[in-house]
């Protein structure tokens, strides 16, 4: 509350001078956009949207995803940052110098506001899109760009051992309703709704639970968080906006699902509220695991991402691979989920990485809504996709 309140005195204060003198020089500092121009983007990219990147506001790291074999030696990154804002790379060379982004190499830009007192470092690199299909959850480390307190991020190793930033969650978010950090809402790595856990099926796992939002989030109608865990990003900027577009569900991939396989164990909390906090008598809380496969372009060719809004409804979806029921157990329970399309797959599509993958877990089937049981634990591990070119023996 007190940073709130901070925040809200800033405001105030910013709208007051703002009568009597003028708008002060920008103070932000981000990469909004990075792009690269090529003669025969095709050679480099999938497709054409691959050319583009859209960079949320909590990530430094850039991505570019290109073809296996791709001649990576001489590209030039070009970024679209917020008003008035400078670029230039980190070694005091040319920003628009042509880079060697081969073998793994990547380059720094530095971005500094026009006010000049503030800076950020980003790191622009290329990785070949791959499909992956076994996650064991063993690789997470804890955030630093965050603007109170660390918590649990998770990557998967692809077949080049390189780690792929696959995973999303809503930890971002519960960060916020923390609000800074003091002795009322001293909280811990740990007790953010999705953290790590040591014993896991086999290895670490993750657990997935639902929490008090507190004072902040009773102030914003937002009481509880559930412990998600999803393929794709968390846009951290909705958080206390539309919030349904915090969730950016999907990875694109170049193969077909038809299995969906995995471990679990579920408890539900005690008492079921609803978005206003009131008890719902007779309501038992339950936990969600599903996939989804879409198509990532719309009918003008622009680049779709599906989020909390849509990703069970859209006219996008082409399959899907949802579990009936997840039983309350506290022992490792074995899922098994066949893909049931509903539309065709265009070979054509899909190896360009036409179709989007979103893979999601939640400890509270209403979380999305701000609806579930405080106390409510989902514990995942040992997930795995089978795809329809699989050799029989991975099907075992």
């Amino acid at each position: 509350m007190k940073g709130l309140k901070i925040v809200l005195g800033a405001l105030c204060c910013t709208a007051l001078c703002s009568c009597f003198k003028d708008e002060p020089l920008n103070s932000e500092c981000d990469v909004e956009q990075a792009y690269i121009h090529a003669d025969n983007p095709t050679a480099l990219f999938f497709n054409v949207n691959d050319t583009l990147v859209n960079v949320l506001t909590t990530e430094r790291n850039i991505k570019f995803k290109v073809l296996p074999g791709a001649d990576l030696t001489a590209l030039t990154p070009h970024f679209r940052v917020t008003e008035g804002a400078t670029v230039r790379a980190a070694d005091g060379s040319a920003v628009d110098a042509p880079r060697d982004f081969s073998g793994g190499k990547s380059v720094a830009y530095t971005v500094t506001s026009q006010d000049g007192q503030w800076s950020k470092t980003y790191t622009v690199s290329m990785t070949v899109r791959e499909d992956l299909s076994v996650f064991d959850f063993e690789n997470f480390s804890l955030s630093s760009e965050y603007a109170y307190r660390p918590f649990y991020e998770w990557k998967e190793r692809n077949a080049a051992g390189e780690l792929s930033e696959f995973w999303a969650t809503g930890n971002a978010g519960f960060d916020i309703s923390m609000g800074e950090e003091n002795e009322e809402n001293h909280v811990g790595a740990d007790q953010f709704p999705t953290v790590p856990i040591a014993d896991g099926y086999e290895g670490h796992g993750v657990k997935l639970t639902t929490c008090d939002t507190g004072p902040f989030g009773t102030l914003v109608n937002m009481r509880i968080a559930a412990g998600n865990l999803f393929s794709g990003r968390f846009n951290v900027d909705e958080a206390l906006g539309e919030t349904m577009k915090t969730t950016m569900f999907g990875q694109p991939m170049s193969r077909k699902p038809v299995k969906f396989i995995g471990y679990y164990k579920y408890k539900p909390g005690k008492d079921f509220q609803n978005r206003m906090g009131e008890i719902q008598q007779g309501v038992v809380d339950k936990g969600d695991i599903y996939c989804v496969v879409y198509r990532n372009v719309d009918s003008n060719g622009q680049s779709v991402v599906l989020d909390g809004n849509n990703i069970r409804s859209s006219s996008l979806i082409v399959g899907t691979a949802i579990i009936d029921e997840v039983k309350v157990t506290d022992e490792w329970t074995r899922f098994e989920i066949p893909f049931t399309y509903t539309k065709d797959i265009d070979p054509a599509i899909l190896a360009a990485h036409g179709y989007n993958l979103a893979i999601v877990f939640t400890s509270s089937y209403r979380g999305a809504s701000f609806e579930g049981a405080v106390g409510s634990t989902l514990w995942i591990d040992s997930v795995k996709l089978i795809w329809d070119d699989d050799d029989d023996d991975d099907n075992q």
